[in-house]
């Protein structure tokens, strides 16, 4: 880390600014056109969501001179509820601007690599920083000088492109992870209903249960299979509750039988 250099972001970038409501000009969002970005487009995986983009005319955009974007500018939200998140412009967004409710960061890039520094303001600690910034707001919010006395540390160019690449690498294996496990959910959610609400399960042919003719009766909710019985979970099931152990007891500590509360639920 000796080779680290620390800087304030305002003395990496050549360019922090911010961008304007159409409105604030006379000017409003047209049906196609140029792509207006807004910060709930946004996350704080540092995804650009363009299925959130809305337009505004070629006209308004040369107005907007101040805020219209390049590639590799990193977008970063500094108004409203969700301070820190970033984002970094593709070519493929191009041409685009974007409102007051996001900083645009463009880089020095003979300094700092902006996938890099990308990566960099998206960490943890710097994300509750930020955030912790505006607590005595009644309104989320941090200014530019305030971005701009960011501190960070860069090594050289060369070593920021390798973590970079590496990063991007893992990034864009978690994000077709999600994509996947997306998938499996859907198909998982289409099985579901084929099965238990339009009762298309596989009978002992393998063919669909209900379009094959297989038999069904009427219950108070409708037709069901025939020997499928309708009732409430505790009649098919028994449901208890657990007790809380005093945490003050050697046993629970010591004991040899495991324990589990609602939080460990959450992250199966």
């Amino acid at each position: 880390m000796s080779e680290w250099k620390e800087y304030k972001l305002g003395e990496i970038a050549v360019k922090i600014t911010k961008g304007t409501t159409p409105s604030n000009i006379g000017s409003g969002f047209s049906e196609k056109g140029v792509n207006y970005i807004k910060s709930e487009a946004v996350d704080y995986n540092g995804r650009i969501n363009n299925t959130t983009f809305v337009f505004i005319d070629n006209a308004t955009h040369e107005k907007l001179k101040r805020s219209q974007l390049q590639t590799d500018d990193i977008l970063f939200s500094m108004a409203g509820a969700f301070l820190g998140k970033t984002g970094i412009v593709t070519s493929e967004m191009l041409p685009a601007n974007t409102n007051q409710a996001l900083a645009i960061i463009r880089l020095n890039q003979s300094i700092a690599v902006p996938r890099f520094v990308h990566f960099y303001l998206r960490q943890k600690k710097v994300v509750e920083y930020v955030n912790s910034m505006s607590s005595q707001s009644a309104q989320p919010n941090v200014n530019l000088e305030e971005i701009s006395s960011l501190e960070i540390k860069l090594p050289s160019l060369t070593s920021q492109t390798v973590i970079a690449e590496i990063l991007s690498s893992l990034d864009d294996k978690i994000e077709l992870n999600k994509k996947i496990n997306k998938n499996l959910e859907d198909l998982a959610q289409a099985l579901f209903k084929q099965w238990f609400i339009d009762f298309e399960f596989p009978n002992e042919k393998g063919e669909p249960h209900k379009s094959s003719g297989g038999e069904m009766m009427d219950s108070e909710f409708g037709e069901i299979p025939k020997g499928w019985k309708p009732g409430k979970l505790g009649d098919f099931v028994s449901v208890k509750g657990g007790t809380t152990p005093s945490t003050t007891e050697p046993a629970f500590w010591n004991g040899s039988f495991n324990w589990t509360s609602p939080r460990d639920l959450s992250n199966l």
